[in-house]
């Protein structure tokens, strides 16, 4: 029997990871130590942290920084138009807009398509990542 590989961090109980805990001034604090230019909510769901996100990227702003999302866009209008105030960039991830190929009770493009309107309305810089997939979503159409 081969041994198994090394399991990923997403497979990892939390006490089993090496993690450090900041509040959102420690993260601007660090960024700026670090000299960097910006601030990206990325890797999971950014949207799921709300509050965190919103908190650090509001005293990003204030000091000088620029903050991009990394999302789904599954985030409701009044948050997002909140979120907007202190957002410079974000790349949304529009899987796919033919909403037969997922299970129509668990996704939906039209949320998605709402935050993409929001965002370019707002002025925030946007960049769209979709998924090709071969037989899915691979025509040019």
């Amino acid at each position: 029997m081969s041994e198994l590989p090394e399991l990923g961090i997403s497979q990892k109980k939390p006490e089993e990871v090496q993690s450090t805990e900041l509040f959102p001034q420690e993260v601007v604090r660090e960024a700026l130590k670090r000299e960097s230019p910006s601030i990206a909510f990325t890797y999971s769901e950014a949207i799921t942290y709300y509050e965190y996100m919103a908190d650090t990227a509001r005293l990003g702003k204030e000091a000088g920084l620029k903050n991009v999302l990394v999302s789904n866009g599954y985030i409701n209008r009044e948050p997002l138009l909140e979120l907007c105030k202190v957002l410079d960039g974000a790349n949304i991830n529009l899987k796919i807009l033919d909403d037969r190929l997922y299970r129509p009770e668990r996704w939906n493009a039209q949320p998605v398509l709402n935050t993409l309107q929001i965002l370019h309305e707002q002025g925030v810089w946007l960049e769209i990542t979709t998924l090709v997939v071969p037989t899915y979503v691979e025509e040019p159409e």
